[in-house]
């Protein structure tokens, strides 16, 4: 026999989640860094759940928001910043 099963903790279809690979922690929490008129932006968020895959913004960005996805230690606030395809 064979049994898939899948097992839902949490749910919220209205939650804004952005990817955990862009947020790190801060002294004073969890931040980001959000791209704002091509530049890099810490930015601190209230985070709430958090995966490891997603994790949820509560405070700090607003949907439709950019970050920097893994930013290295070079990533720093005001740095003048480009997209990259991921294709």
């Amino acid at each position: 026999y064979r049994v898939v099963t899948r097992i839902v903790i949490w749910e919220d279809s209205n939650a804004l989640m952005i990817p955990s690979n862009a947020i790190f922690r801060t002294d004073r929490g969890w931040a980001a860094f959000a791209v704002v008129d091509k530049r890099a932006r810490l930015t601190p968020l209230e985070i709430g759940r958090n995966n490891g895959v997603t994790a949820q913004v509560l405070g700090g960005l607003d949907e439709g928001a950019v970050v920097i996805l893994f930013p290295g230690n070079l990533i720093r606030d005001g740095l003048l910043v480009r997209p990259r395809d991921l294709d």
